[in-house]
């Protein structure tokens, strides 16, 4: 699937507000989430960027989080894309994004996942991140370059 990566705006984000997964992916639904998803979109810490194909349609969303050690990364594929194959190839894509984009020449790039997020955490040590660190409440995962 083709999808470029743009930066994310106000009707993104009222796209992406609406998103729902459902079952054990509930935790994400973007409803119940809708304060991080405004810090996304209205403070200078983060970046946002969404995916999307030459339809316009958001095929997910990526956040980054610069540092003086890593870029640390959060990302979605939308809900109706998910469980049909795309997940690895979307994480690659967003990493690559990131070291073209940012001329990216650290040696890390972090991402935080929640324990019981088991098919992320497979999913990323597909992509090569390995997990370096863990508590109760967040698992955090290293992808040398």
């Amino acid at each position: 699937m083709m999808y470029d990566f743009v930066e994310i705006n106000d009707g993104h984000r009222n796209q992406i507000s609406h998103w729902s997964y459902g079952g054990g992916y509930m935790c994400f639904d973007m409803e119940k989430n809708y304060a991080d998803l405004y810090d996304l979109i209205n403070t200078e810490k983060y970046e946002g960027f969404v995916a999307v194909n030459d339809e316009d349609e958001i095929i997910g969303v990526l956040e980054c989080y610069i540092d003086e050690d890593c870029i640390q990364i959060a990302n979605a594929l939308a809900p109706e894309f998910i469980g049909k194959g795309l997940g690895l190839d979307f994480i690659n894509n967003c990493i690559d994004f990131i070291v073209e984009s940012y001329e990216y020449a650290r040696e890390n790039i972090v991402i935080y996942l929640r324990p019981n997020n088991s098919k992320a955490m497979n999913l990323y040590e597909r992509a090569g991140f390995i997990d370096v660190d863990e508590s109760e409440e967040w698992i955090k995962m290293e992808l040398s370059i």
